[in-house]
C-alpha cells in the first residue's frame, strides 16, 4: 500500500539534507593545534577556525553567499580568504584573525580582481597569487613582516597565456608557476625570483603534455619541488630543483 509522503519540516528525508557537513580541513604547518574547516552548519558554507585539541569550531564569516576559498597561515594566526561581491568571483583577498574579529584587506589599493588562488610560503613570510586583468595573467607577491605587517603587492610575472596559482619555496625566495603555451591547456613550469621577478629556470616536456607543481620541500634552502607530469599519458611524479636544474622522475 502506497503511503502519503511526509512533507512537514521534521520529515526524515528533509532532515537528511539539513545535516551539517564539513567539506575540508587544514592544519597550520607550524602550529598543529590550530586548524581550519569549511562547514555549512549555519546553513551556508563558511570558514571556521578549529581548535584541534578540543574540537571547538568558531565561525569566521557570515556572508550571505557563503565563502569557500580559504587557507590558514603556517603559524595559525590568520585565515586568508577571497571575498568577492555576491558570488561574482571578483573581489579582494582578506585575512581574518584565527580568534575571529575584523577582516583586513591584503591588497587594499588594487581594484577588484578575479583570481585562481593564493600560495603561502612554508615559513609564512610571503604570499603570492595569480589574477587576470587587461587581457593578460599576472602574479603578485606580498611580503609578510615579523609583526604580520603586509607590504604593497609587487608584480613578479605577466603573460598573455594562462598562469596557474604559485607554489612557494619554504623561505619564499622562489615561486614556481605552471604556465600554458598557446591556447591549449598544456603547461610547463616557470621558476621566479619573488624579490625581483627574474625568471630563474623553466621546465617543459618535449611532447604535448602538462607539468604541475605540487609543493616545495619544507626546509629553508631546499628548493626541490614535488611535481607531476602526464608525459607518459599517465600522471606520474617527479622532483625538480629549479636552482640546479636537476630533475628526478
Amino acid at each position: 500500500m502506497v503511503r502519503e509522503p511526509q512533507l512537514d519540516n521534521s520529515a526524515p528525508w528533509k532532515e537528511r539534507f539539513r545535516v551539517p557537513v564539513i567539506t575540508s580541513t587544514q592544519i597550520a604547518r607550524l602550529a598543529p593545534t590550530r586548524g581550519l574547516v569549511t562547514s555549512n552548519r549555519s546553513g551556508i558554507y563558511q570558514p571556521y577556525s578549529w581548535d584541534v585539541p578540543t574540537g571547538e569550531l568558531r565561525q569566521l564569516t557570515d556572508r550571505f553567499e557563503g565563502l569557500l576559498y580559504r587557507v590558514i597561515s603556517p603559524d595559525g594566526r590568520h585565515v586568508y580568504c577571497f571575498a568577492d561581491t555576491k558570488g561574482n568571483e571578483i573581489g579582494h583577498f582578506i585575512r581574518i584573525p584565527f580568534e575571529g574579529g575584523e577582516a583586513e584587506e591584503v591588497t587594499p589599493d588594487m581594484p577588484p580582481y578575479p583570481t585562481f588562488g593564493l600560495g603561502l610560503s612554508g615559513q609564512g613570510n610571503l604570499l603570492a597569487f595569480t589574477t587576470a586583468v587587461a587581457n593578460e595573467y599576472q602574479v603578485y607577491a606580498v611580503d609578510i613582516g615579523p609583526s604580520d605587517a603586509l607590504s604593497p603587492p609587487r608584480l613578479i610575472c605577466r603573460r598573455k597565456n594562462l598562469i596557474l596559482p604559485p607554489c612557494l619555496s619554504y623561505d619564499g625566495r622562489i615561486a614556481v608557476v605552471a604556465a600554458s603555451r598557446g591556447s591549449k591547456l598544456l603547461f610547463g613550469l616557470l621558476a621566479l625570483d619573488t624579490g625581483s621577478g627574474e625568471q630563474l629556470a623553466e621546465l617543459w616536456e618535449e611532447r604535448e603534455s602538462r607539468i604541475t607543481a605540487i609543493r616545495f620541500a619544507p626546509l629553508a634552502g631546499d628548493f626541490r619541488v614535488a611535481c607531476s607530469t602526464n608525459d607518459s599519458e599517465l600522471e606520474r611524479p617527479l622532483i625538480w630543483n629549479p636552482s640546479s636544474g636537476e630533475r628526478v622522475d
